[in-house]
């Protein structure tokens, strides 16, 4: 039976929010970030003074500025409760700038509740740009109230080449087995229940293969608590079950990084590939928690058939 799969999104610019069957539906999501580039807004006039109830400000997550491999930033500035009793209806809005040119200005925020956040990421929650960041808050007025700069660095994944000595499973343990082996000091944090193949677009033929016309080759590793850690995972392909230096494929088709996701019911790794074209073979994932692959945590594989789901309709 197919288990839908929700996605809270993460909304990045003003807040945070958040929120064993043959590969489960889940809903396609977006892979092209993107940044909203704003120029002008309008500022107010008044006598009232904000920055006079600042107390402090600091980035989220960094306590000197310097981020490696993420997907926003958010300047949090904290202001003194007194400012509800001031009578007045203060505001703010802040601007981001990367390497001394601005590339978001946001609305006016009315503040109905301390602290400030001025956050700022891609629309799709893919890993910020590398380069210097500098997060500006004003006032109504258009005065500084806080400003911070951090430095943003990517560390680059270096997945291993394919060893030549691989065998698939056989075709039948495609269709009714979950394919995937993890390492055994680290099976205590997965649940083994829900961890298994993925089906993004009613393709799936068995509990870990899939028909030729899939977009999309989606693995869930679900886990039992919540954990900030990143993981690395590379995706590797053949059409014949062997990998060979004479075949020239022993370098991964994909590698990627993947935080922890939040659903409805539990929360997940998602070990995913979208090939431009998914074709018929075996496609082959490790997994590891570093990003050079020195431990590898799990591996797993799918049979993907030459069939496609219509041809597959007609036969029946």
């Amino acid at each position: 039976m197919l288990v839908d799969k929700r996605i809270a999104a993460m909304i990045l610019c003003l807040a945070l929010i958040a929120g064993s069957a043959a590969c489960t539906a889940k809903p396609e999501q977006e892979t092209e970030p993107g940044i909203t580039y704003v120029t002008e807004i309008e500022a107010s006039e008044s006598v009232f003074t904000l920055s006079s109830y600042v107390k402090d400000s600091y980035w989220l997550g960094s306590e000197t500025g310097e981020f490696e491999n993420t997907s926003y930033l958010s300047l949090v500035v904290n202001i003194d409760d007194s400012v509800f009793d001031s009578g007045e209806t203060p505001s703010y809005y802040y601007s981001v700038s990367k390497d001394g040119e601005q590339v978001f200005l946001s609305d006016l925020v009315l503040i109905e509740e301390g602290p400030i956040n001025c956050t700022f990421g891609t629309d799709t929650g893919d890993l910020l740009p590398t380069g210097t960041y500098s997060v500006t808050c004003f006032d109504q007025d258009g005065a500084i109230i806080a400003g911070l700069s951090a430095n943003v660095v990517e560390t680059p994944i270096v997945a291993p080449q394919m060893t030549e000595d691989w065998s698939p499973y056989d075709d039948d343990e495609y269709l009714n087995s979950n394919t995937y082996s993890i390492d055994e000091d680290y099976a205590e944090l997965v649940n083994a229940e829900l961890t298994n193949w993925w089906d993004y677009s009613d393709t799936s033929v068995g509990l870990s293969a899939y028909a030729s016309d899939s977009d999309v080759l989606g693995f869930s590793l679900v886990m039992n608590e919540w954990t900030d850690e990143e993981l690395y995972y590379a995706f590797y392909f053949t059409d014949d079950g062997s990998f060979s230096e004479k075949d020239e494929n022993l370098d991964p088709i994909f590698v990627n990084r993947v935080g922890l996701t939040q659903y409805n019911d539990f929360a997940s790794y998602d070990i995913d590939v979208k090939p431009g074209k998914v074709l018929p073979g075996y496609y082959y994932f490790i997994v590891s928690d570093d990003s050079e692959f020195s431990n590898i945590i799990m591996e797993g594989s799918c049979l993907v058939i030459q069939e496609t789901m219509a041809e597959l309709s007609e036969e029946d």
